[in-house]
């Protein structure tokens, strides 16, 4: 026996055991061990020892025959993550597996703080954060989303929106009514109670809601105009504030009265087909007016006029600061007496005063109001002429006198050619 022969022959018993006190180290290729159990004592097993750099899957793939697919346990190096599921791959395959991912099962899993223990998550603070059961997850807590999707279809709603239903006591029967609802948000804010609203020409195939007998339904205004016509005309009588329509008869309080308290024109008050184009505030000036028509007439314009006396009661109108007022006649002379007594003699006095007449001297006095004339003394020159026959011709120029004398027969002055302002003079002896 050779000394190689020895050394196996120590480490191999009668029955084929192996006991080696050293190290086993396989060259090889393939290592194949058909034994049913193997058993290691080393806490960890190194897979691709000696490896510079890796592009292969890495871990365990377990044998199922023609049950399926092969299991595997591996690292997936393309992913740089854990798998768990099935493949066609054996052990003998390299580079990138195909596999299909499979089911885990684990009594408890933590990843990174997160505890997935039964039917609940949580975290190292919070282990029972999600609650799972048959089809309900109950979260004891907030959920933070940047979107959240309900049967397939995103909330796109932001969490104030949703607020608005904080503190609404409606049951859940009663938020199911929204179940179905086609309407967009923009019809519904039409129910927020903003006082704005839209101008639109209303037509009869246009709806309002209406509460029919506890159900909420569109009703064309169609069927509104049917309605109110089928009631009015049962109508016997229709008090409107305080007024009253009975018939033909329209009027306050009651019918019988015959008159409205206030009668409002939404647009034009017409009366005998002619339209009131003035102002409610032009009409109110008429309110308490007991003038005539005949009286009002007087001011339209007409150049005609009357003949009167007029004595101190008599008035004419007069615009006071503003306000028109009937002022008597007596007023008038007050504020505008004319002329006194006084202020006419001076008047007068003073155009005797400042002129200068010729041989006239004037003074007016003012203690009596009368004007005092004075004749200058003229200085005469006589010119006699004796006429003893026939004619006798005299001419005087300047201021002189001519006097003629007659002794007997008769005188006769056929010519006398006198200055203005001479006086002839003829005397007799």
């Amino acid at each position: 026996m050779t000394t190689r022969n020895r050394e196996l022959a120590s480490i191999i018993d009668a029955d084929g055991n192996i006991t080696a006190g050293g190290n086993l180290t396989v060259s090889g290729t393939t290592l194949t061990a058909s034994s049913t159990v193997e058993t290691h004592a080393d806490p960890l097993i190194e897979l691709n020892t000696g490896a510079g750099s890796n592009s292969n899957d890495l871990g365990f793939v377990f044998e199922r025959g023609s049950t399926g697919n092969n299991a595997c346990l591996i690292w997936d190096e393309s992913n740089d993550g854990f798998v768990v599921g099935t493949t066609t791959a054996t052990g003998t395959s390299t580079g990138n597996m195909s596999f299909t991912a499979g089911d885990f099962a684990a009594g408890k899993v933590t990843v990174d703080n997160v505890i997935i223990n039964g039917t609940t998550i949580g975290h190292t603070s919070d282990t029972d954060l999600i609650t799972l059961a048959d089809g309900i997850a109950t979260v004891a807590g907030e959920i933070s989303v940047t979107t959240l999707d309900i049967g397939g279809t995103n909330v796109t709603s932001t969490a104030a929106e949703l607020n608005i239903l904080d503190g609404v006591n409606s049951t859940a029967a009663e938020l199911n009514i929204l179940d179905g609802v086609t309407a967009t948000a923009a019809e519904i804010n039409f129910l927020d109670g903003d006082t704005s609203a839209t101008g639109t020409t209303l037509a009869a195939a246009d709806r309002v809601i209406v509460n029919d007998a506890g159900t909420m339904k569109q009703v064309a205004l169609s069927d509104f105009e049917t309605f109110f016509e089928s009631e009015l005309d049962t109508f016997a009588t229709i008090d409107i504030n305080g007024g009253s329509i009975d018939g033909a008869t329209v009027g306050a309080n009651s019918a019988s009265s015959g008159a409205f308290t206030t009668l409002t024109a939404s647009s034009t008050l017409g009366i005998g087909g002619t339209n009131i184009t003035a102002t409610a505030a032009e009409l109110n000036i008429l309110d308490g007016v007991t003038t005539t028509a005949a009286e009002l007439n007087i001011i339209d314009g007409d150049t005609s006029a009357s003949s009167t006396t007029l004595v101190d009661a008599d008035r004419v109108i007069v615009n006071d600061n503003g306000t028109m007022k009937q002022v008597t006649m007596s007023d008038v002379k007050t504020y505008n007496p004319g002329k006194t007594t006084e202020e006419i003699q001076d008047t007068v006095g003073a155009m005797f005063t400042s002129n200068t007449e010729t041989r006239i001297g004037a003074t007016y006095q003012d203690g009596d109001g009368t004007i005092d004339l004075v004749v200058d003394e003229v200085v005469r020159k006589i010119l006699r002429v004796v006429a003893r026959s026939a004619f006798v011709d005299c001419t005087v120029s300047d201021d002189a006198e001519l006097t003629v004398t007659g002794r007997s027969g008769n005188v006769v002055v056929r010519r006398v050619s006198l200055p203005v302002q001479v006086i002839p003079q003829v005397t007799y002896r």
